[in-house]
């Protein structure tokens, strides 16, 4: 038998292998070092380009992962959003308006007539910023969560400065009040302004000697804070359901550049471009994020700013979205590395798909509908010319040609389940592209 330690004849080392491939799935020795060599070109690939862009750096290896540095990763994403149609910088400029508003507003109020602090007009400030999100269902919940949590520990605070209390009693209940807002941080905004609340004017009262009616100012503050911010989204709102057919078929676009080089790379080593498939798939990175966030924030808005499908249909796109994306980087992380590895025929469904992701871009937008059922006819076409599937069934081509027989399949059948579910939107009209 042959170890690590002593020098092996290749027949030794062809008996190694056999033995271990009785136990694995591998159909022989030779299927067995394929795949070994797939490992070492996964292994070799995880280590170059900017992987670390994407996965978060390993803590037993420092720098295996390195990646663009933080700083100017950050610095792209700030560029990348410094424009009037970025959903970012709207809520932004919405945010630094609505606060400077709040704090005049604050200040104009004053004291409530003597009830309140004069100098506390920045709390309907504070309650503006941190009501309004940059989403409709997040902005509504937290306002009414906070202002009906400061109207509670308004009234709760009120009650606790009517009675008389000993010091220890009075260092008692802080404590206790403390405790609650600390342990209600993580909490809705209701449970969380009500002890904050409490906790707050309870002190104001006992430790300031302010009157108890300074209970309501505080609320009163909040309220106005509240429902500033939703009066302020609702005059320049940012509807994720209106973007979402945008958001799509910008993504649909940038597949449409994606799949077809990733699909020519197997004409032969070396054939595709890594450095624009490199760029492509960032940006379909970045524009699937963005899709992914406005499909979280769309199922809090109201009936009226639906968009052309439903929240089920829509958690189908997302889900079939992230298939036809790992369906595009495992055809990346295979690409051939040596003449053996080539599938030339692939490069023939280049056009098909490029012309199927280019009317499914528009559809998703809203300009044409698309067919289901169009691509794999072209596909079914393709395999049974070329007998790629044949040959892979009967093992007659290599591993290698199997399993890129097998990714483009996969494919096609992700294009096409999502094709299905574009189709399928209930209220037909135009939707701009993003």
């Amino acid at each position: 038998m042959c170890h690590a330690v002593t020098v092996c004849t290749p027949d030794e080392v062809w008996a190694v292998l056999e033995s271990a491939a009785q136990a694995s799935p591998v159909r022989g020795p030779r299927d067995l070092a394929a795949r070994l060599r797939v490992a070492e070109q996964l292994a070799g690939r995880s280590t170059e380009g900017r992987v670390g862009d994407v996965l978060e750096p390993h803590t037993e290896v420092p720098g295996l992962y390195a990646g663009t540095p933080s700083v100017a990763r950050t610095a792209r994403r700030i560029r990348a959003q410094l424009h009037l149609q970025s959903p970012i910088f709207r809520h932004a400029v919405r945010l630094a308006v609505g606060v400077v508003l709040a704090e005049v507003i604050g200040r104009s109020i004053g004291g409530w007539g003597g009830l309140g602090i004069s100098a506390h007009g920045f709390w309907v400030a504070l309650t503006t910023m941190l009501v309004l999100f940059p989403g409709y269902g997040h902005t509504m919940a937290r306002g009414w969560g906070r202002a009906a949590g400061a109207v509670l520990g308004g009234l709760f605070a009120w009650m606790l400065s009517l009675p008389h209390w000993s010091p220890t009693g009075l260092a008692v209940a802080s404590v206790v009040l403390a405790a609650a807002s600390f342990a209600t941080l993580r909490t809705r905004q209701l449970m969380l302004n009500l002890w904050l609340t409490t906790w707050i004017v309870f002190l104001i009262h006992h430790v300031g000697g302010l009157p108890g009616p300074t209970a309501w100012a505080r609320a009163a503050d909040t309220v106005v804070g509240a429902a500033l911010a939703k009066l302020i989204f609702l005059v320049w709102p940012t509807w994720s359901t209106r973007r979402l057919p945008g958001l799509l078929a910008e993504w649909l676009r940038v597949q449409d550049r994606l799949l077809p080089e990733l699909l020519t790379g197997y004409a032969d080593v070396g054939a595709a471009d890594l450095a624009a498939v490199d760029a492509l798939r960032a940006r379909s990175r970045q524009v699937r994020e963005h899709m992914e966030t406005a499909v979280e924030q769309s199922h809090g808005e109201p009936a009226e700013h639906r968009g052309p499908w439903s929240n089920a249909q829509l958690e189908q796109i997302r889900t079939q979205v992230s298939t036809v994306a790992g369906c595009a980087t495992l055809l990346g992380e295979h690409l051939p590395r040596t003449p053996q590895e080539t599938v030339p025929e692939l490069t023939e469904l280049a056009d098909p798909l490029h012309v199927h992701l280019t009317a499914l871009a528009r559809a998703a937008a809203g300009a044409e509908t698309v067919a289901p059922g169009a691509l794999r006819s072209v596909y079914d076409s393709f395999t049974a010319r070329s007998g790629l599937l044949a040959e892979t069934s009967d093992g007659t081509k290599s591993a290698a040609t199997g399993r890129a027989v097998a990714l483009s399949t996969a494919t096609v059948d992700a294009v096409e389940a999502l094709t299905a579910t574009i189709a399928s939107r209930h209220r037909p009209r135009r939707h701009a592209a993003a």
